[in-house]
């Protein structure tokens, strides 16, 4: 916890060494001098009473200002761990539980700090993602839906809250409580809401989206469902690394517009069948595959 005071300790200590070294010689050359005025036993005890009292005072001075350095040095580090629970870089919950009372038990005066440690434990009480909710809310982005549970309505769902303002959408993830920009350009995670709007105020919409058509437009649009579900760096992942997966998703989402379904019906067949495919990627392309002759039967006759 005390991230920086060894090394103060060690200075305080090297600075003890040289000044006992400096009282020693100035000590021997009084005693020396005495010999010439009074007993040199009886000044010799005077002068190392002088000397022990003026060392116990020193090091208890010392003490008490490494002390002072030691507790801002961890009121500090506490500091930085709840702005980053708070921020939702990370979890540190249990930890600053765990700190709070050894701080408590270690710290010198640790009430002079109440106010700093009142807010440490407001921020590990506070929920991060009921924070971003109401952060959201303040900064004019509307709720439009929320997926309470893992699992809600489909397999793949993950718990989360989709915000839009304009024609921006985010989705701010429970596990995380990190946020999402649904854009298929620049799908960037963020930790905040401010962090967000500052990105979209250097970053306009691109205009392509809301003029693409026809299979492009289709694609788009269930890419942008894709990212919504928490699932582009999984696709991007596959994608990557599987050609056959890349080609049985391309036959399926053109089969798919072929037939005129719904883009958002056939990107979550598509999120189910990855559902298995690091267990089973044969059954994965086969599914795909089935899936797409449905389509194909499906189309009016003639086309």
């Amino acid at each position: 916890m005390q991230r920086g005071s060894t090394g103060h300790m060690l200075l305080v200590i090297a600075a003890g060494f040289v000044s006992l070294a400096v009282c020693t010689t100035i000590g021997a050359l009084l005693i020396r001098l005495s010999n010439y005025a009074l007993g040199g036993s009886v000044t010799a005890i005077l002068l190392v009473c002088l000397f022990v009292w003026w060392i116990r005072q020193w090091w208890k001075d010392r003490k008490q200002k490494y002390r002072d350095y030691a507790t801002e040095n961890e009121i500090e580090y506490l500091e930085e761990l709840a702005d980053e629970h708070e921020r939702g870089v990370r979890d540190h919950s249990e930890r600053l539980r765990l700190l709070l009372p050894l701080f408590y038990r270690d710290a010198r005066e640790p009430e002079r700090y109440k106010r700093r440690l009142d807010n440490i434990r407001r921020i590990i009480e506070t929920n991060p993602y009921k924070s971003k909710i109401e952060q959201a809310i303040k900064l004019k982005w509307k709720k439009t839906a929320e997926i309470t549970n893992d699992g809600q309505a489909a397999p793949w769902t993950k718990r989360s809250m989709r915000f839009i303002r304009g024609k921006e959408e985010a989705v701010l993830w429970h596990k995380d409580a990190t946020i999402t920009l649904v854009s298929p350009h620049l799908p960037l995670d963020f930790d905040d809401f401010i962090e967000l709007e500052e990105f979209i105020a250097k970053h306009p919409r691109e205009a392509d989206l809301d003029e693409a058509t026809g299979e492009k437009r289709y694609l788009r649009e269930m890419e942008l469902f894709f990212i919504r579900h928490g699932y582009r760096d999984d696709l991007w992942h596959i994608q990557g690394t599987d050609y056959d997966f890349v080609v049985a998703f391309g036959e399926l989402f053109k089969a798919g517009y072929a037939a005129g379904e719904d883009s958002t019906v056939v990107a979550g067949l598509v999120l189910h069948a990855i559902q298995f495919y690091e267990q089973d990627r044969e059954r994965t392309i086969r599914w795909l595959t089935s899936t797409t002759e449905d389509f194909n039967r499906a189309q009016p006759q003639g086309n």
